[in-house]
């Protein structure tokens, strides 16, 4: 079997990108062929080819207001790998590198599959829509501006575009949650085959270490009660809620026991101290086992793999009950969900975790390692792929 893959980038550390790595891993261990194109490549890969592009097509894009278009993706359907692939494996569409025209073509010549990481095939343009308010099948952009934004309200033609290629031509649509499988199922790809796949982790990388040793190698205090923050993908992009964690330090600021870790850029201050972002999934590891809890403040997700991550580090979580976060963070078992936007209850569900007795902990980060192992393994999900290949070529 050869399955050809289709991603904006090869990039690791991205979520979306970063799992179908591993999904091209995984089946390569299978004895599955598993080559790429993507829209900006990283790696070193012979088997990953870039999609080519330049500055005219990104800025005509922009200009129009339509990030369908004007994209050189076509070339795929000329390629060895396309000819003798047995079906074609769509992640994120969207990013600027891929004209949807060429989603009809693939689908007209080879089975598709098509793994929705985000709202984007079910909005005229943003990944996620922030509303429930639905026009003609799509669920409508809060405002032009969400990513990926547009130049000038198009959404009219966006969505014509869309429906077009959606209701001529067949799909095969994976959804990582059961939230963003039930919004599926009342849009516009409401007839297409709709199958829930979980992501899955390496739990063979993502596993926890002596949390004294992993504080001692980045000197950081070991009387301290850490609070862990993701901050490489929250200050710029206001889907991550960056303002609650500003929010939240302001209010521990008095708290001399606790400490904010936060991973990415930043200048160390008396209570917060910033580690460097890594592509090194070993490292993160390490800093998921240096803390008491992750702070996590997305306002917008999908079924993320942070959470998985960090679940399968033993590390605590509390986090906003968004999207399908609450399908595997279960409130006081193995985390803490607190009421969408509030900070009062952020600041509760920290000093529930920081403030648990030992032996109440202990069994909490059990249930976080078990969960994840029992149902949330790379392992487990490639072979959910795979089974859906089969049954799509059958």
């Amino acid at each position: 079997m050869k399955i050809l893959q289709i991603s904006p980038t090869d990039n690791v550390i991205g979520g979306a990108t970063g799992l179908a790595m591993d999904l091209k891993s995984c089946l390569e261990n299978n004895n599955i062929q598993s080559p790429m194109f993507v829209g900006k490549k990283f790696s070193d890969l012979i088997d990953i080819k870039e999609i080519p592009k330049n500055i005219f097509n990104k800025a005509v894009s922009f200009l129009l207001a339509s990030d369908l278009d004007y994209f050189q993706s076509d070339i795929i359907l000329s390629s060895k790998d396309f000819y003798e692939a047995n079906l074609v494996h769509c992640h994120n569409l969207h990013g600027w590198y891929f004209k949807l025209e060429t989603l009809r073509k693939i689908a007209q010549l080879k089975p598709v599959v098509w793994t929705l990481h985000d709202m984007w095939a079910i909005t005229p343009h943003c990944s996620h829509s922030f509303s429930d308010k639905q026009k003609d099948g799509f669920y409508l952009c809060s405002n032009k501006n969400i990513y990926p934004g547009i130049l000038w309200h198009n959404e009219r033609y966006l969505m014509k575009k869309k429906r077009f290629i959606y209701e001529n031509n067949k799909f095969n649509i994976v959804v990582p949650s059961l939230w963003l499988k039930e919004k599926v199922e009342k849009s516009v790809l409401k007839d297409q085959k709709i199958t829930l796949i979980n992501n899955g982790v390496d739990v063979d990388i993502f596993k926890k270490y002596n949390t004294k040793d992993v504080r001692r190698e980045f000197n950081l205090p070991f009387e301290k009660k850490i609070v862990l923050v993701m901050s490489f993908a929250g200050k710029d992009n206001p889907f991550k809620g960056w303002s609650y964690v500003e929010k939240i330090i302001e209010r521990f600021i008095n708290n001399k026991d606790v400490t904010f870790v936060c991973i990415g850029d930043g200048l160390d201050s008396e209570r917060v101290k910033y580690l460097p972002l890594t592509r090194d999934r070993n490292v993160m590891s390490k800093y998921y086992s240096l803390a008491n809890v992750l702070l996590y403040t997305s306002l917008a997700e999908n079924f993320p793999l942070v959470i998985l991550e960090a679940m399968s580090c033993g590390l605590p979580i509390v986090s906003f009950d968004v999207g399908g976060i609450g399908e595997v963070l279960i409130d006081r078992v193995n985390g803490y969900l607190a009421d969408y936007k509030s900070l009062s209850d952020l600041e509760n569900g920290l000093m529930f975790i920081l403030n648990m007795p030992l032996m109440r902990l202990d069994k909490m980060v059990n249930n976080s390692e078990e969960v994840i192992r029992e149902k949330y393994t790379l392992q487990i999900m490639t072979q959910k792929y795979i089974d859906l290949y089969k049954s799509c070529l059958n």
